[in-house]
């Protein structure tokens, strides 16, 4: 049976620790952010055991120091989309699509 199995590698461009706070998280996501601007798809994905924090990570801590990833990405989303309606004085619109998925495998 464990010929058959087939190695998979996998490759991260981030990988956090606990010592790790929403500043530092967004610091590196927000590049991924800037991207979905610029034209890109873009997939943020948290993973990790029960407790890790992810929740915590995508959706923050109740005050504003402590907004998780989602806050921070629609916001900066919203940003960029009313200076690119408002510097072109009308002649451009954007439109925008996100999609939330939260998978358990209980």
């Amino acid at each position: 049976l464990s010929q058959r199995r087939k190695k998979i590698k996998f490759g991260f461009d981030g990988v956090f620790s606990p010592t790790n706070n929403q500043d530092n998280i967004w610091k590196a996501t927000e590049p991924l952010i800037q991207s979905a601007v610029d034209g890109y798809n873009v997939c943020v994905f948290a993973y990790g055991q029960t407790g890790s924090g992810k929740t915590y990570t995508m959706l923050g801590g109740g005050n504003e120091a402590n907004s998780g990833i989602i806050n921070k990405a629609i916001s900066k989303l919203f940003d960029e989309k009313h200076l690119l309606e408002d510097t072109s004085k009308g002649l451009t619109t954007a439109d925008i699509s996100v999609e939330l998925f939260e998978i358990y495998n209980e």
